[in-house]
């Protein structure tokens, strides 16, 4: 006779089955505060400080507050643990602070900036400043990575994935979900993160390119990094999305708890 042990056992081994393929190997991103005297690397991913520019680039400004905008971080796809995005190797970001954008469709263009760069180099290279003073800096920090496993959020899944975790925990399908990517040794908890899948904070909000109507994928989320005295709203995340066919459509999502 099969036992509750074992009907627990086997369908622990059917689930992880069905997450398996599901896995996506993304590369977490913890702050450290830089050493004094420490330099950061012209390309590496960093929070605060100084961003890579190319020549002809400006520091940018908001057109609606006319303040510079704040430079958040700067973070190199083309390397670390994850597929490199298409047509990405580096990115900057900006982002008034005073305007506080969260990516709504009525927003003005310009109140936050994502540059890409898809040949980042020395050569290429050149210095930019603030106009004034820069609103609200981070503290300066490199960005450690470190390989995670990502998995979808739970209103991503598919219904026959959802359906069995459904059958472990009916009242609560989402707790067991958590459990078993927790088992499997995926990032269970929200942190900044590039590749991979996004951790909704409110629920799945994946948007389409404008210009092919395709679905955007997960370029970077961005989370609250006290560390780097980094907050967006309540301690939520900032989501930044591309598509694979206009890589320089990027598109911003800010959630709040």
């Amino acid at each position: 006779p099969v036992t509750k042990k074992h009907k627990g056992t086997h369908m622990d081994e059917a689930v992880a089955s069905l997450l398996r393929p599901l896995a996506k190997v993304a590369t977490k991103l913890t702050p450290r505060k830089i050493m004094e005297g420490e330099v950061i690397p012209l390309l590496a991913s960093h929070i605060g400080g100084e961003p890579y520019a190319e020549i002809g680039e400006a520091w940018p400004g908001c057109p609606t507050c006319k303040t510079d905008l704040t430079f958040i971080c700067q973070i190199d796809t083309a390397s670390g643990f994850h597929e490199k995005p298409n047509g990405i190797d580096l990115f900057t970001f900006f982002y008034c602070w005073e305007c506080s954008p969260w990516g709504l469709s009525d927003e003005i263009n310009g109140t936050w900036i994502v540059r890409t760069y898809s040949d980042p180099k020395d050569v290429f290279a050149k210095p930019i400043r603030p106009n004034g003073q820069e609103p609200y800096p981070p503290d300066v920090c490199l960005l450690v990575p470190e390989k995670v496993d990502s998995f979808p959020d739970w209103e991503d899944l598919g219904s026959k994935a959802s359906d069995s975790f459904s059958e472990i925990n009916e009242d609560e399908p989402w707790e067991a979900y958590e459990a078993a990517v927790k088992s499997l040794g995926g990032e269970t908890e929200f942190c900044t993160l590039v590749g991979g899948y996004a951790d909704w904070v409110q629920g799945t909000d994946t948007p389409v390119c404008d210009h092919c109507q395709s679905r955007m994928n997960l370029l970077a989320q961005i989370d609250s990094e006290p560390e780097a005295d980094v907050m967006w709203g309540d301690s939520g995340l900032l989501y930044l999305f591309y598509c694979d066919n206009h890589p320089r459509d990027v598109r911003l999502l800010l959630q709040c708890f």
